[in-house]
């Protein structure tokens, strides 16, 4: 919703959405071949996957707690 309400025009609303429902089909599409990726990779794959994952996910919740600090900076300590 965030996105959709800094959109300035039609254009960019429907930009929007079609991102977000092909982000939803491709999430489906992957949740349902769970199985076949399953016996594809084997344990040591999906261990490595995981451990990506993981990683990745610190890295954006440490973005998120750098951009909260410093706008809490700007806005009162300055």
């Amino acid at each position: 919703m965030i996105l959709v309400s800094k959109a300035q025009s039609i254009l960019d609303k429907i930009i929007v959405i079609l991102s977000i429902l092909s982000a939803m089909l491709i999430s489906g599409i992957i949740l349902s071949l769970t199985d076949y990726i399953i016996r594809r990779v084997n344990i040591y794959g999906i261990n490595a996957f995981v451990r990506i994952m993981g990683l990745l996910l610190v890295a954006i919740s440490v973005q998120i707690i750098f951009i909260g600090v410093l706008g809490l900076y700007k806005n009162y300590m300055l």
